[in-house]
């Protein structure tokens, strides 16, 4: 899957309405950054920036009404996407955290 398109104010409806399937509140346009990639009816991501060489992915967010394997390819492409920017904006260390384990 790489039908990933770069996040825009536009797609905070539909992010916000998979907030509001998992039964969480919705997400103020301004605590959304300026860099992310969404697939279309499917999951997004954000690059978050610091004043240092260090930027932070999350955000991350999925529509539930997809399966396990579209959310999994979604968010593969998105973390490609932004990883692929964060070099491009001078980024040396990227941080990110999860709550599921890698599995082999």
């Amino acid at each position: 899957m790489d039908n990933c398109v770069r996040f825009t104010k536009d797609h905070i409806p539909a992010i916000n309405s998979w907030y509001g399937l998992r039964a969480m509140p919705s997400v103020p346009e301004n605590l959304f950054p300026d860099i992310g990639f969404i697939v279309p009816g499917i999951g997004c991501g954000f690059l978050y920036k610091t004043d240092s060489a260090l930027c932070f992915l999350d955000g991350y967010m999925a529509n539930p009404n997809t399966t396990k394997e579209e959310r999994k390819d979604a968010f593969y492409a998105i973390t490609r996407y932004l990883m692929r920017d964060a070099k491009d904006h001078g980024f040396t260390q990227i941080l990110a955290y999860t709550k599921h384990q890698r599995r082999r």
